[in-house]
């Protein structure tokens, strides 16, 4: 079964509002950096470090987005609802 693809902007991921802030990728870097290896939370872990992987080995397209499958996708947002 083939899986539904979301665009996510690349300067939604690389930019803040102010300088005091960290950009969302960054945040998601350290996150992984630290709880990486973390086994209660496997397949949302997982689903980030393909986002993540995606994200640094992908080009954005013309329009400054990135396409995620679906379960790397969730995880972006999850990772977001969590507030992380």
């Amino acid at each position: 079964m083939k899986q539904k693809i979301f665009k996510v902007p690349i300067k939604e991921l690389n930019t803040t509002e102010n300088i005091h802030q960290t950009p969302i990728i960054a945040k998601i870097i350290n996150y992984l950096a630290e709880y990486g290896e973390d086994t209660e939370d496997l397949m949302f872990l997982n689903g980030l470090k393909m986002f993540l992987k995606r994200y640094q080995n992908t080009k954005a397209d013309e329009t400054g987005c990135i396409e995620f499958e679906e379960n790397e996708y969730e995880s972006y947002l999850e990772f977001l609802r969590r507030g992380l």
